[in-house]
């Protein structure tokens, strides 16, 4: 299953849509739940997104860290991504016009 942030979002909603199926029959819910909710659909909706809470991220850290709504906004799918070739330790942030 791809992470979250992938940017491939076909394959990262197809997986994602059946790894929730699987899951489902599997964990209980919470006695006033309901484990029949939405899943995820063909295209992600602005409404699927959120936030990383700030109290998440390092102190000080700018305003737009965390939250991809300004990128998402002027068609730019994340403000993050890794060196080429990956390093596995080194995330670039771009800032994004708010």
């Amino acid at each position: 299953m791809p992470h979250p942030s992938s940017h491939n979002e076909q394959q990262l909603l197809q997986e994602w849509h059946q790894a929730i199926n699987e899951l489902r029959p599997l964990i209980d819910g919470d006695p006033d739940g309901n484990q029949t909710g939405a899943n995820y659909g063909n295209a992600f909706r602005e409404t699927d997104y959120a936030a990383i809470p700030r109290r998440d991220l390092p102190f000080g850290v700018p305003d737009f860290l965390g939250d991809d709504r300004a990128g998402r906004a002027h068609q730019h799918p994340s403000s993050v991504s890794r060196p080429v070739p990956d390093d596995l330790h080194t995330l670039i942030w771009k800032a994004t016009p708010s």
